[in-house]
């Protein structure tokens, strides 16, 4: 598959390419769901101070990425590795920021 174009791909081999589609359908599925879940955590309980939810939104962002990071070095795609660790990156420091204000406080 290495050099090759998708389309020529397909022709190819139609079982691993319609496979491969799947797979990207659920992963998109999965990320879709998993970042609809993180915003709802931010927009209720986040707000509203509740200290799990920093909690929860670490391990999502962590999960996430993480995920994406082993699978596009599994694939060798090493340019969306770079990108994701800058985003894991800008992410972590958004939660450093965040823990400070919100898990700084006493207890709630």
């Amino acid at each position: 598959m290495a050099n090759q174009q998708w389309s020529a791909f397909m022709a190819s081999s139609p079982q691993v390419s319609s496979y491969i589609s799947i797979l990207s359908s659920a992963e998109g599925l999965f990320v879709f769901t998993s970042a609809l879940a993180h915003l709802f955590i931010i927009l209720f309980a986040y707000r509203k101070g509740e200290k799990w939810a920093w909690y929860v939104s670490l391990v999502i962002t962590t999960i996430g990425h993480i995920g994406s990071i082993v699978e596009n070095i599994n694939i060798g795609d090493m340019g969306i590795v770079i990108v994701d660790i800058i985003t894991l990156v800008i992410s972590y420091g958004a939660l450093a920021l965040a823990a400070k204000a919100l898990l700084g406080k006493g207890s709630a």
